[in-house]
């Protein structure tokens, strides 16, 4: 009797650590401007949300690559990404997203390159 008030006693631990963890990842930031551009990408980003940035950034003639984006369950679980631009030096980026704990991750850039930062920010 012990033995199964303990098993439902973790198993509700350890269901309600899994809930808990799902709901505290972060919204998405994307902040494109005429002179500037910070985006923090997160698992709660699609697939769609990487394309819409994409294309902001290529109206500013920043390029940005995803050589390797991948999901789990409908959140983005890796990524990694290359961004350039005229005055901007080809940068890249990479995570899995589980190393992070709570930091955020992706890039800050002025477009005339007084501003690069990629990865951890």
């Amino acid at each position: 009797m012990l033995r199964t008030a303990s098993f439902f006693t973790l198993l509700m631990l350890f269901y309600c650590c899994i809930i808990s963890c799902r709901a505290t990842y972060k919204d998405p930031f994307v902040q494109i401007s005429g002179t500037q551009a910070e985006v923090h990408f997160t698992r709660k980003m699609t697939l769609s949300d990487l394309d819409s940035i994409k294309l902001k950034l290529s109206e500013h003639k920043i390029l940005i690559e995803y050589p390797e984006s991948f999901f789990d369950s409908g959140l983005l679980s890796k990524l990694t990404f290359s961004i350039s631009g005229p005055n901007i030096p080809i940068g890249v980026g990479s995570t899995n997203f589980i190393n992070l704990r709570s930091r955020n991750f992706g890039f800050k850039i002025k477009y005339d390159g007084s501003l690069v930062v990629i990865g951890e920010l």
